[in-house]
């Protein structure tokens, strides 16, 4: 006979996500399953501190100060659940004008344009013992807030482009699949892999492929609590450098579900990161003298071990999601960077009133130390958000947004601060708030 898919345990998610889960699935809205849905929104925006990767004339970064500029939105959103199968799907796409942008090339070329995301996942029950499970991340966009409430959060986060310092056009795409073997009514065993591609405008910046086999054992102690370990490759190669990574990861992981609608996974462990690149050093002075050359260009190989560590929390109702988790990982890397060490702390609340109101607040805490290249110093990010939308007709509503983000780079001599706020309109094809992601 076959079983129902609500009817298995599917393990905690950690265990095929290689230790780092994800509070919000794709597709779905307050902790609850949706039936897949549209909208189309456009809005009036004000953006300060944009930061492009250019020069003004004296030499200084640009700083174009406060813009004004409208923005036009379409986004797809639900999860249609069988017996046996799932799927979520999150799509948004976007078009950004700056008036102000059109009488200035460098404005035009950096600000003005789309933006499109879109994140897809899946699963499969075969039989009684086995399940399969698919997802795919991707999108394009050229300021770094747009990525920001949507991969926040994200169970691949540490791979992605969720902390980018330069406000650039810059293209990403990762997915993957995975098996779980359900060998016992307490066992499990899961393999997968997932691959990587990312790409940055700017010839400066380096982008990156790579990919990250993984396999891990689940043992489910009693209704509540399943504890594991996991094993993942990672590597990584970098376009536009000479750099590769290579790093291998252990981690134990506990996970406990308090009753129907909290959770809690925690997870430690050690990895060793293999990598190799290039760098400038001062020349020898018998060289400078030889040559008149100051610096030279060379190969260096380092090994680096740290321990990790990842915490994730949530609690869902039918109203309402709570979520917010920490994590020590090795990350691929922000451009300037190459292996980086990243801790990331991030919180989120989602919540809808009724079938009229719906907001969200989002904040995070990042910190990038660089592993394989030197540099004198952390990258820190801190981002908060908060988004509401509003019924105020049929098939009409309003939406509003206000987002804060502070970047500090190493041996920087101020701060940067960006601010976004919107305002606008949002058209349903049926009568239904917008749940906030």
């Amino acid at each position: 006979m076959a079983v129902a898919w609500s009817q298995v345990y599917e393990g905690p998610s950690v265990l095929s996500r290689g230790g780092n889960g994800s509070f919000r699935p794709y597709g779905e809205r307050v902790g609850r399953n949706t039936s897949i849905r549209m909208y189309l929104d456009t809005s009036g925006v004000y953006d300060t501190g944009i930061l492009p990767y250019e020069l003004d004339s004296n030499g200084n970064l640009v700083n174009p100060g406060g813009l004004y500029g409208v923005e036009a939105g379409v986004g797809v959103f639900g999860k249609k659940t069988t017996r046996f199968a799932s799927f979520g799907v999150d799509y948004r796409g976007t078009y950004r004008h700056y008036p102000r942008a059109n009488n200035n090339a460098l404005f035009k070329n950096n600000f003005n344009g789309s933006d499109h995301f879109l994140g897809i996942d899946g699963k499969k029950r075969q039989g009684r013992q086995i399940y399969y499970e698919g997802h795919l991340t991707g999108g394009t966009s050229n300021r770094v807030f747009s990525f920001g409430s949507f991969l926040l959060g994200n169970s691949f986060s540490n791979t992605l482009p969720v902390n980018e310092i330069f406000d650039m056009r810059i293209y990403s795409l990762t997915g993957g699949a995975s098996m779980t073997y359900q060998a016992t009514s307490r066992v499990s065993f899961n393999v997968g892999g997932d691959a990587l591609w990312v790409r940055r405008a700017s010839s400066a910046l380096t982008g990156v492929n790579g990919f990250m086999p993984h396999a891990s054992v689940g043992y489910q102690i009693n209704r509540h609590t399943t504890i594991g370990a996991v094993y993942q490759f990672q590597h990584f190669d970098y376009a536009k450098a000479f750099g590769e990574s290579d790093v291998q990861m252990g981690t134990f992981v506990v996970s406990h579900q308090f009753n129907k609608w909290a959770s809690l996974e925690v997870g430690s462990g050690v990895f060793r990161a293999d990598s190799a690149g290039t760098r400038t050093v001062a020349a020898d002075p018998i060289i400078q003298k030889l040559l008149g050359l100051q610096t030279v260009v060379e190969s260096f190989s380092r090994v680096t071990n740290r321990v990790t560590t990842s915490a994730l929390f949530t609690a869902a109702g039918k109203k309402a999601r709570l979520a917010g988790g920490y994590t020590r990982m090795p990350s691929a890397g922000n451009g300037l960077t190459l292996l980086a060490m990243t801790d990331t702390a991030s919180a989120n609340l989602s919540y809808t009133a009724d079938r009229k109101l719906s907001f969200g607040v989002t904040g995070a805490y990042t910190r990038t130390n660089s592993i394989s290249n030197d540099f004198n110093g952390a990258f820190i990010t801190k981002f908060v958000g908060a988004t509401t939308n509003y019924t105020i007709g049929r098939r009409f509503g309003l939406n509003g947004s206000v987002m804060y983000r502070n970047l500090d780079v190493p041996l920087g001599t101020t701060l940067r601060n960006s601010y976004r706020v919107s305002m606008g309109l949002t058209w349903t094809p049926s009568e239904y708030v917008v749940p906030v992601f």
